[in-house]
């Protein structure tokens, strides 16, 4: 049955690939074709760098659906980690299923392609706090709430 309210859950898996195989697989036996009710996976691994322990999201991707025609799930891997320099890239850009069809649209962005601007302005504003040292999760909050509601005019710095 759905509800309609957003969950977020854990699942131990290396892979989308194999959480999907779990996920349909004993003892659960979700059927692939429920596969469209999720929308986004975050792959997480724990990493040494510089002989500590880190954890790393390794990629993010985002499930589109259970294709008929593949009788498979189609995936699309919107973010990778590069663990040779430890940074991330966005491999999405004009390309996000979630972004275009999902976001965009609860956002009142009607042209697809403009959702990719507004996500580059939120990147700006949060490594704009990153550099200021904005970490308290209070200060964070007020800045994000003041920004849905204000917009530009909602932040206490220029970006």
């Amino acid at each position: 049955m759905q509800t309609g309210l957003p969950v977020i859950s854990t699942f131990h898996a290396g892979s989308v690939k194999s959480m999907l195989q779990r996920l349909t697989g004993d003892p659960i036996n979700i059927p692939l074709s429920s596969m469209s009710n999720l929308n986004v996976a975050l792959i997480q691994m724990a990493v040494r760098r510089h002989g500590k322990s880190l954890r790393r999201g390794l990629n993010i991707s985002e499930i589109e659906g259970y294709s008929r025609e593949s009788k498979g799930v189609m995936t699309r891997t919107m973010f990778e980690w590069n663990p040779v320099n430890d940074t991330f890239s966005f491999k999405g850009l004009y390309n996000s299923f979630i972004l275009e069809d999902k976001v965009g649209p609860r956002l009142g962005i009607r042209d697809k392609r403009k959702v990719y601007a507004e996500m580059d302005l939120r990147t700006r504003i949060m490594e704009e706090m990153v550099e200021k040292e904005i970490t308290d999760f209070f200060v964070c909050y007020d800045i994000f709430t003041k920004y849905h509601e204000f917009g530009l005019d909602g932040i206490p710095f220029d970006v």
